[in-house]
């Protein structure tokens, strides 16, 4: 009985070592920097840490009058992941309008050169709460896109 409950402890520690080395594996391969096209033709850039922050840059930021994006994201599925990112817009005299929330349910190819997805971006007025999506009362924008890692040899 000793044995079986030694081998039983072993195999358990085992498969949580295993689990733990596929995550840290999948965070170390993400990794990166990714040009994003969305189906608009609007692009952005995304990067991707390992520890899991997630930083956006977008094409329409200057002419839509909001900040870079910055948040978190974390793994889902086989080489699937979901961000959630928080941004400022402004007013035509540059005053904070609202906070953004923007949340991304993204898929890479197993190589992780290339990822799509969808994301959707809730505007919270002064009066919601960015970090509780119900209070947004308005009727969020869907985005689709697809993406393609940044490499020194391109």
């Amino acid at each position: 009985m000793k044995k079986i409950s030694i081998v039983m402890a072993t195999m358990c520690m085992l498969s949580f070592s295993i689990c733990t080395f596929a995550e840290q594996n999948f965070s170390e391969k993400i990794a990166g920097t990714y040009l994003i096209t969305e189906k608009s033709g609007n692009q952005r850039i995304w990067t991707f840490f390992q520890d899991g922050n997630f930083l956006s840059t977008s094409s329409v930021q200057k002419k839509f009058g909001f900040s870079d994006q910055q948040g978190i994201w974390t793994k889902k599925g086989n080489n699937e992941v979901q961000g959630v990112m928080l941004a400022f817009g402004f007013d035509k005299q540059n005053n904070l309008s609202y906070t953004a929330r923007i949340t991304a349910t993204i898929k890479f190819d197993l190589d992780v050169q290339t990822l799509e997805g969808q994301y959707s971006l809730r505007k919270y007025e002064a009066t919601e709460n960015p970090m509780k999506s119900e209070t947004d009362t308005s009727k969020p924008i869907i985005v689709s896109f697809k993406g393609q890692r940044l490499l020194h040899n391109q």
